[in-house]
């Protein structure tokens, strides 16, 4: 049935990841959609997450692997494509997506049993960093993450515990969530020094914010003329291979939001400043402030790795783990597992 003629009043909306960081709606309808990439939408759940990589451009500056625990868009990384890898091949969280015989070999290197969510986490605390982005810069210019594997497990359960906590900021507290750990669900807060509103952003649409102002002496961050404060300036700076976030962001959300305006749908913005955004503002620098504050101790940890004892591509060739089988690169059918199948239609 064509768009023109939906008779519906009250279509499903679903949360997508637009850009790093930043979480809008979509109305998940192949006819709205240049590319509804069905296999992701099948996956996922609410145990999802996805690692997001920059597969066309070189990775310039900040972390070269980012997450989500929403399904994303095709320009998520920083805005010039990207691809995205689910860690469970299915909707239940019960395929790994891990190279076959992986697990194993780390498990016995290592003494100990290791999951696909623990190495995850480990990839986390090493790649999402721009320590490791600014030691492979070279290497980088041929896109794709080349992890250095630990065969030390000392740093291996270093690098477990500070990716978890990384894994869990990267999606807003949506995944890896542990509140003995200090990772309460939903809920990721600075302990100190949290940015606040102290001047409230219009929501009338003559005050309609057209452009952000930053002071790095007051660290006051302005939003037309609402203020929130303190914001430090590492975090005004947060750049995804040369992508502001928060630019980004609130490009998005400012009078004449960023964005094409090829068809008509792509006129119909919104007219005033949201308070829930204001809301979504907060959390994400609030977000952004604790992943600049592991930066130190992801640095530290992968220079100790990168010296340290490693697994080499020759033990997981010699242990017929490389090259990684076709069938292992390749989406699973649509199943009674599949999950969404919004886009089998």
């Amino acid at each position: 049935m064509p768009l023109a003629a939906e008779h519906r009043t009250n279509p499903q909306t679903v949360r997508i990841g637009f850009r790093s960081f930043d979480r809008q709606y979509v109305l998940p309808d192949s006819r709205l959609m240049e590319r509804g990439r069905a296999d992701l939408w099948r996956v996922r759940s609410d145990r999802q997450i996805y690692t997001v990589e920059q597969n066309a451009h070189p990775v310039v500056s900040g972390p070269a692997l980012v997450f989500s625990a929403l399904i994303t868009d095709m320009d998520y990384f920083n805005n010039r494509s990207g691809c995205a890898r689910p860690l469970y091949r299915n909707a239940a969280g019960t395929l790994p997506n891990v190279t076959p015989g992986l697990l194993p070999l780390l498990s016995g290197r290592l003494g100990i049993p290791v999951v696909a969510e623990d190495l995850l986490a480990y990839v986390a605390a090493i790649a999402s960093h721009p320590e490791y982005t600014a030691r492979f810069q070279e290497d980088l210019e041929v896109p794709g993450a080349r992890i250095p594997l630990s065969a030390d497990l000392c740093l291996w359960e270093q690098a477990v515990a500070i990716g978890q906590r990384v894994l869990w900021l990267h999606t807003y507290g949506e995944r890896y969530a542990d509140e003995t750990a200090g990772r309460p669900y939903g809920r990721v807060l600075l302990p100190r020094d949290r940015p606040r509103c102290v001047a409230e952003i219009p929501d009338d649409a003559e005050a309609m914010p057209e452009k952000l102002v930053y002071d790095p002496v007051t660290q006051d961050l302005w939003i037309g003329s609402g203020r929130i404060s303190p914001v430090p300036r590492a975090v005004r700076e947060y750049e995804v291979s040369g992508m502001n976030v928060l630019d980004k962001w609130f490009g998005y959300r400012r009078r004449n939001p960023a964005g094409k305006r090829r068809l008509e749908l792509d006129h119909e913005v919104a007219p005033r400043w949201l308070p829930s955004w204001t809301t979504e503002l907060l959390e994400l620098l609030n977000v952004l402030g604790l992943l600049v504050r592991e930066e130190p101790a992801q640095a530290d940890l992968f220079n100790d790795v990168c010296a340290g004892p490693l697994i080499t591509v020759t033990d997981l060739a010699t242990a017929g783990i490389l090259p990684v089988p076709a069938e292992a690169t390749k989406a699973l059918k649509a199943t009674s597992d599949a999950g969404d199948a919004l886009f089998d239609l």
